[in-house]
Protein backbone atom coordinates (compact mmCIF):
# COMPACT_ATOMS: atom_id res chain seq x y z
CA UNK A 1 0.00 0.00 0.00
CA UNK A 2 3.11 2.71 -0.32
CA UNK A 3 2.28 2.88 -3.71
CA UNK A 4 -1.48 4.18 -2.56
CA UNK A 5 0.41 6.26 -0.13
CA UNK A 6 2.75 8.00 -2.45
CA UNK A 7 0.21 8.72 -5.08
CA UNK A 8 -1.84 10.25 -2.47
CA UNK A 9 1.00 12.54 -1.16
CA UNK A 10 2.26 13.44 -4.46
CA UNK A 11 -0.68 14.59 -5.86
CA UNK A 12 -1.81 16.27 -2.69
CA UNK A 13 -5.37 14.50 -2.67
CA UNK A 14 -7.72 15.16 0.46
CA UNK A 15 -8.95 11.63 0.55
CA UNK A 16 -8.08 8.61 -1.39
CA UNK A 17 -9.98 5.22 -0.92
CA UNK A 18 -8.54 1.71 -1.89
CA UNK A 19 -10.73 -0.44 -4.50
CA UNK A 20 -11.38 -3.56 -5.62
CA UNK A 21 -12.91 -5.40 -8.46
CA UNK A 22 -15.79 -7.37 -7.47
CA UNK A 23 -18.48 -9.59 -9.98
CA UNK A 24 -21.51 -10.63 -8.64
CA UNK A 25 -22.98 -13.53 -9.91
CA UNK A 26 -26.67 -13.00 -10.31
CA UNK A 27 -28.37 -16.39 -9.61
CA UNK A 28 -31.76 -15.77 -12.00
CA UNK A 29 -31.79 -14.91 -15.19
CA UNK A 30 -32.87 -11.08 -15.66
CA UNK A 31 -35.76 -9.83 -16.71
CA UNK A 32 -35.82 -6.00 -17.97
CA UNK A 33 -38.99 -4.85 -18.60
CA UNK A 34 -41.08 -1.51 -19.52
CA UNK A 35 -44.85 -1.12 -19.54
CA UNK A 36 -45.08 -4.88 -18.66
CA UNK A 37 -43.91 -5.47 -22.16
CA UNK A 38 -40.62 -7.60 -22.20
CA UNK A 39 -37.28 -5.84 -23.98
CA UNK A 40 -34.11 -8.00 -22.93
CA UNK A 41 -33.08 -10.59 -20.88
CA UNK A 42 -29.67 -11.81 -19.48
CA UNK A 43 -29.22 -15.14 -18.04
CA UNK A 44 -27.44 -15.50 -14.91
CA UNK A 45 -25.10 -11.95 -15.61
CA UNK A 46 -22.16 -11.15 -13.93
CA UNK A 47 -22.34 -7.81 -12.67
CA UNK A 48 -19.14 -6.15 -11.83
CA UNK A 49 -18.58 -3.08 -9.52
CA UNK A 50 -16.34 -1.34 -7.45
CA UNK A 51 -15.84 -1.63 -3.37
CA UNK A 52 -14.38 -0.16 -1.24
CA UNK A 53 -11.20 -2.14 0.75
CA UNK A 54 -12.37 -0.08 3.80
CA UNK A 55 -8.30 1.35 3.63
CA UNK A 56 -8.80 5.26 3.13
CA UNK A 57 -5.45 8.17 3.23
CA UNK A 58 -6.76 10.96 4.40
CA UNK A 59 -6.09 14.67 5.01
CA UNK A 60 -6.68 16.28 8.26
CA UNK A 61 -8.68 19.17 6.30
CA UNK A 62 -11.58 16.55 5.63
CA UNK A 63 -12.19 16.35 9.15
CA UNK A 64 -13.60 19.73 8.29
CA UNK A 65 -16.40 18.21 6.62
CA UNK A 66 -17.10 16.03 9.80
CA UNK A 67 -19.96 17.71 12.26
CA UNK A 68 -18.50 17.25 15.65
CA UNK A 69 -20.62 15.79 18.79
CA UNK A 70 -22.68 13.24 16.66
CA UNK A 71 -22.73 9.78 14.42
CA UNK A 72 -21.12 10.59 11.22
CA UNK A 73 -20.16 7.24 9.18
CA UNK A 74 -18.14 7.09 6.37
CA UNK A 75 -20.99 7.07 3.92
CA UNK A 76 -22.40 10.49 5.61
CA UNK A 77 -18.87 11.65 4.84
CA UNK A 78 -18.89 10.39 0.81
CA UNK A 79 -21.62 12.11 0.65
CA UNK A 80 -21.28 15.18 2.05
CA UNK A 81 -17.91 15.33 0.09
CA UNK A 82 -20.00 14.52 -2.81
CA UNK A 83 -22.36 17.04 -2.31
CA UNK A 84 -20.25 19.95 -1.85
CA UNK A 85 -17.90 18.79 -5.16
CA UNK A 86 -14.72 17.74 -3.13
CA UNK A 87 -12.55 15.39 -5.18
CA UNK A 88 -12.10 12.07 -3.68
CA UNK A 89 -9.88 9.66 -5.31
CA UNK A 90 -10.45 6.27 -5.84
CA UNK A 91 -7.35 4.22 -6.84
CA UNK A 92 -7.94 0.17 -8.11
CA UNK A 93 -6.01 -2.55 -6.28
CA UNK A 94 -5.46 -4.80 -8.51
CA UNK A 95 -4.25 -7.39 -6.19
CA UNK A 96 -5.74 -10.68 -3.77
CA UNK A 97 -8.25 -9.04 -1.42
CA UNK A 98 -10.86 -10.64 0.30
CA UNK A 99 -13.18 -8.96 3.02
CA UNK A 100 -12.96 -11.42 5.49
CA UNK A 101 -16.02 -9.76 7.49
CA UNK A 102 -18.27 -11.79 4.89
CA UNK A 103 -18.62 -15.41 6.24
CA UNK A 104 -17.59 -16.89 2.38
CA UNK A 105 -14.92 -14.51 2.39
CA UNK A 106 -13.05 -15.67 5.91
CA UNK A 107 -13.85 -19.39 4.74
CA UNK A 108 -12.26 -18.64 1.38
CA UNK A 109 -9.47 -16.64 3.39
CA UNK A 110 -8.73 -19.70 5.45
CA UNK A 111 -8.72 -22.74 2.90
CA UNK A 112 -6.10 -20.56 0.32
CA UNK A 113 -3.98 -19.17 3.51
CA UNK A 114 -2.13 -22.13 3.50
CA UNK A 115 -1.00 -22.02 -0.68
CA UNK A 116 -0.95 -18.10 -0.63
CA UNK A 117 1.57 -18.21 2.77
CA UNK A 118 4.80 -16.40 1.12
CA UNK A 119 1.93 -13.93 -0.92
CA UNK A 120 0.70 -12.65 2.23
CA UNK A 121 3.72 -13.12 4.63
CA UNK A 122 6.68 -12.29 2.59
CA UNK A 123 10.21 -13.42 4.43
CA UNK A 124 8.22 -15.65 6.81
CA UNK A 125 9.45 -19.05 7.56
CA UNK A 126 7.50 -22.28 5.90
CA UNK A 127 5.87 -23.99 8.07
Amino acid sequence: MGKLYDEHVSQKRQFTIAASERINMVDYGVLHARDNRLIGFEEKPKLPYLVSMGIYIVNRSVLDHVPPGQKYGFDDLMLSMLASNQPVYVERYPGYWLDIGRVDDYMRAVEEFDQRRKQLLPGSDER
